[in-house]
Parts: structure tokens; C-alpha cells; sequence
């Protein structure tokens, strides 16, 4: 079994961010993030019921984040315990190949982990350590459309994962888009290393504040270059600290990149002043997506008239009730983006 708090900013960043309460000055109201209190819930309840040994409880629960959060790998891997325990080999090993799939990649953890004892000598015990070393070793997780239609002003989008998570969840999150754009996704994994095994960041040093603006922007130019890309027809969407990076990216170099969509996604003062100060020269555009119980919310709608005004060419949007999260089923929502970024491209 693996703590809740392993990846601590895969999909779900944070206990005291599912339980935000957000009190309106103006109305008074006191509004939830009711998606993150269930989820917060299931895994209370599955964590209670191993403590117990009672595994088909455990299972239950985990079964239901399952249906509300398809690419946590995280719970997969809690499920893949579970069955284990409850004698069910054929489901942990399914269980946990959907832990790797969506990028658990701890081969330490789970050779030490002693709820797998029973499916240890297993073959395909083997296979699963083969799988979570490869994972860990990507450098980048890439999916290419099956669909023939293509939106002739985009080439390819450049996934940024949050802090702490894995390119593999966080590409599998615009696989939908890809197929409904006919565009190509690559996710990176970011070099900034952590006290955690198969944690990593957009930083440099062991602050995650400190951006590795630079860094990151050499690893995309190399993407680029080798599948013939044309930088002007290029997105880079990130979540979090990916997106914060990529925020400041194209603050830095504001007529490299078609634009950025950046998700759940703080960032200081002084890049939106450099936007302003761009916006004459620049071609880029930026749309943000914040969750309205999100802390790292960076402004209200309010303040993004004089940003706009300046003549920055940015789509703000603030989902009601959400936290510092990915939106629940967001593909229309990252296809009208998408949509925003490329006009008059």
C-alpha cells in the first residue's frame, strides 16, 4: 500500500485543497469543492477498511475513485494492493498495469511492498518491474492521433505535467484532443529532482519556485526539431507547476510559440507586466483555466482587462467549484482553447 500523499500533485494536489471553502464577499455564500470532498471520502473509507483487513470494502471504495478519476495512478496501484490481498491475482495485475500505465514508476516501492507477497513469484510479477523501470526512465510520453483530420494550424501540442506528477497521466489527459484535432502530443518530464522517488519538477536546485525557464526551453526546441515542427504552430499546455512554467515561458520568449494554455497555474506580478510589455511585438496568445476554490489562483476575471486592454491576446476562465485540480472531463473545454490560441494563426 502506498500513502495518499505519494505524488502529491498528480490530479489530485492536496487534502487541504479538496477541502477548500471559498466564503463570496458579495454573496455570502459558502461554496464547496464537492468533487474532492467524495474523492477525499473513497479514500478515507478504503484506507479505514485495509487498516481492518476488510479488502472487499477497501475495493469498493477504491473501485469508485476509479470511475471518478480514470488516469490517478496512485489508486490504481492502492486497488492492485487490495486485490493482491484479497486473492484476486488476475485483478492486481490489472490493477497495476493501469498504475503503470498512467505513470506509476516506483520499481523500489513495489518490490519492497509487502501486500504483493502472494503474487511475488508470479511471471508476471517480473514483466510489472520490467514496465515501472521503463517508465521511470522516459524522458517523454508521446501519442499520435488515429485521426486522419487535421487542424492545419496547429502542429503539435507540448504537455507540461505538474510537480510531482508523470508525463504518462498527464498525456493521456489530451488524447481526446489529439483525436478530435488530428495534432500530435508530447508530454516531458521535468528534471528538477525531488527527496521522493520518481518525483520530478520544472525547478532548478530543490526549489520548486525557481523555474527552469531555460531548460525547458531547449528540451522543446530539441521536440521540435526532430519531428519537423514549426515553433509558430506549437502549444504548450502544463498544469500547475508546468503551467506556471509555461506562463513564464512565453513571457520570456513571447514570439516563439503559437501560445500557452496554462491549467491551475500561479505566477507572479512581474510576468504578467511582461506580457504588457510585449504585447505589441508579440503574435502570442495565452488562455488560463483556474479553478474558483483554487488558492494559487493568480487574479480575478476583474483583472485581466487592463492585461487585455494592453492588447495581450488572453482567454481567462474560472470554473466554479473546482479546486487546484484538472478539470473534470475538460476536452471541450481544452478544444475551445486550442481553438482561441490558433485564431488567425
Amino acid at each position: 500500500m502506498s500513502a495518499f500523499t505519494r505524488f502529491p500533485a498528480i490530479r489530485y494536489a492536496a487534502i487541504a485543497l479538496f477541502l477548500t471553502i471559498f466564503a463570496s464577499t458579495t454573496l455570502g455564500a459558502i461554496k464547496l469543492n464537492t468533487r474532492g470532498m467524495r474523492y477525499l471520502h473513497y479514500t478515507t473509507q478504503s484506507d479505514e477498511a485495509y487498516a481492518k483487513k476488510d479488502w472487499e470494502r477497501a475495493i469498493f471504495y477504491r473501485e469508485l475513485i476509479v470511475k471518478m478519476a480514470p488516469l490517478d495512478n496512485l489508486n490504481y496501484y492502492n486497488l492492485a494492493c487490495c486485490y493482491a490481498l484479497d486473492d484476486k491475482p488476475d485483478k492486481a495485475f490489472e490493477a497495476l498495469s493501469n498504475s503503470i500505465r498512467y505513470g506509476w514508476c516506483d520499481s523500489e516501492h513495489i518490490k519492497r511492498d509487502t501486500d504483493f507477497a502472494s503474487i511475488r513469484d508470479d511471471d508476471r510479477f517480473k514483466a510489472v518491474l520490467k514496465e515501472v523501470r521503463k517508465c521511470d526512465k522516459e524522458s517523454q510520453f508521446v501519442y499520435e492521433p488515429e485521426s486522419k483530420k487535421r487542424d492545419e494550424s496547429v502542429d503539435l501540442l507540448i504537455a507540461l505535467c505538474g510537480f510531482g506528477s508523470n508525463p504518462r497521466a498527464f498525456g493521456h489527459e489530451f488524447i481526446p484532443v489529439a483525436d478530435q484535432l488530428g495534432i500530435p502530443v508530447v508530454a516531458l518530464k521535468g528534471r528538477g529532482e525531488t527527496r521522493s522517488k520518481g518525483i520530478y519538477g520544472w525547478h532548478k536546485g530543490q526549489n520548486p519556485n525557481d523555474l527552469d525557464v531555460e531548460g525547458a526551453v531547449d528540451r522543446i526546441d530539441e521536440v521540435i526539431k526532430a519531428r519537423g515542427a514549426d515553433p509558430q504552430k506549437v502549444i504548450i499546455v502544463g498544469f500547475s507547476q508546468g503551467a506556471a512554467l509555461a506562463l513564464k515561458m512565453v513571457a520570456d520568449h513571447p514570439d516563439k510559440y503559437r501560445g500557452a494554455l496554462a491549467i491551475a497555474g500561479g505566477s507572479d506580478d512581474n510576468v504578467f507586466r511582461q506580457w504588457i510589455a510585449n504585447a505589441k511585438e508579440s503574435t502570442t496568445r495565452i488562455v488560463m483555466i483556474a479553478g474558483e476554490l483554487d488558492q494559487n489562483r493568480p487574479f480575478s476575471q476583474v483583472y485581466t482587462q487592463p492585461i487585455v486592454d494592453a492588447g495581450v491576446k488572453l482567454k481567462y476562465e474560472i470554473l466554479p467549484q473546482v479546486g487546484h485540480e484538472m478539470p473534470d472531463d475538460g476536452t471541450k473545454l481544452y478544444v475551445d482553447a486550442i481553438r482561441f490560441l490558433t485564431e488567425d494563426g
